[in-house]
């Protein structure tokens, strides 16, 4: 789903900068531009880092896989 009309910038992106590193509103705003033209998604934008956010959190960690040969 399109959130940013202005940039064409889409939920799955918003997820996709979640994923790798971003934690606020104006982190998405910095690497994909969306709602820095007329603003009227940034609402919306904000509202789908905190969910990704917490969809992250909420995952089990990874485990650690041993590098070394025992």
């Amino acid at each position: 789903m399109i959130v940013c009309i202005c940039k064409g910038i889409s939920d799955k992106t918003i997820r996709f900068l979640v994923q790798n590193g971003a934690k606020c509103l104006r982190d998405v705003m910095m690497k994909c531009n969306a709602a820095s033209d007329c603003g009227s998604c940034a609402c919306d934008v904000k509202a789908l880092v905190e969910k990704y956010k917490a969809e992250e959190a909420a995952q089990p960690a990874q485990p650690l896989t041993s590098a070394s040969n025992e």
